[in-house]
């Protein structure tokens, strides 16, 4: 019976130290491949964003164009080739398609591409820069999201229940040059998965209700940034 209970209290803790505060459907320090498995969304976007881009043509397929996209075809290439010149740029392998994309869908895929695939470890938004998703060696380790004014409150009830306990809150003054003062609201909690907080903004002219999430290693990290950061005097 002893051997069961010590198996039994071995699991249990095992499972404490597992990530399971869910934001949006993710956790912090989830990898790339768990992340995109439940993100369907962000799959179809990052495989749009590869079909989607520029590719080498080749000599059947501008044989085959019409006149009409011969010439948008030519247009920004220098002498404005005709069908003849173009087919000799595809026997090449320098003649690419015409990038249909707007400006935004542009950025947008890059900054996908470079986050999940590239490494780079500046973030990626997939909902019109509400939500913010870092990642560093190929892991989730900051969220940032931007909620809607009025829901600290709700955000504070949910948040608790999810991470287990509750925050250390504080409300900062502030003032503005037209005499306007106001406190916001912020609540923290810390612990050995991640760091998390919550920010009522209550300015008048521009209120905000944003909420950030890292991994204890990224909070950590950044503690120990500003630790070392010179002061102005040195």
């Amino acid at each position: 019976m002893k051997k069961y209970f010590w198996i039994l209290l071995f699991c249990l803790a095992g499972q404490s130290f597992i990530a399971q505060t869910l934001i949006k459907g993710h956790r912090v320090g989830e990898t790339i491949e768990e992340f995109l498995q439940t993100a369907p969304a962000i799959q179809t976007q990052l495989a749009t964003c590869h079909t989607s881009k520029p590719r080498p043509l080749t000599p059947d397929e501008v044989s085959k164009m019409s006149q009409i996209q011969v010439q948008l075809l030519a247009v920004g290439l220098p002498g404005f080739p005709n069908r003849k010149g173009l087919i000799k740029l595809a026997q090449q392998g320098t003649l690419m398609s015409v990038d249909a994309r707007t400006a935004r869908e542009k950025t947008e895929c890059q900054m996908l591409v470079d986050a999940l695939e590239n490494g780079s470890k500046l973030p990626f938004t997939s909902d019109y820069n509400r939500t913010f998703w870092f990642f560093s060696d190929r892991k989730l380790v900051e969220i940032m999201l931007s909620l809607q004014v009025g829901t600290y409150d709700e955000v504070l009830i949910d948040l608790t229940k999810k991470i287990g306990f509750i925050p250390i809150e504080s409300k900062p003054s502030f003032s503005n040059a037209y005499g306007a003062t106001w406190n916001n609201r912020v609540a923290i909690w810390l612990s050995s998965e991640l760091e998390a907080k919550l920010l009522d903004n209550r300015n008048p002219a521009d209120p905000s209700v944003d909420l950030t999430v890292m991994t204890r290693a990224a909070y950590d990290d950044s503690v120990k940034q500003e630790a070392n950061k010179p002061s102005p005097l040195d």
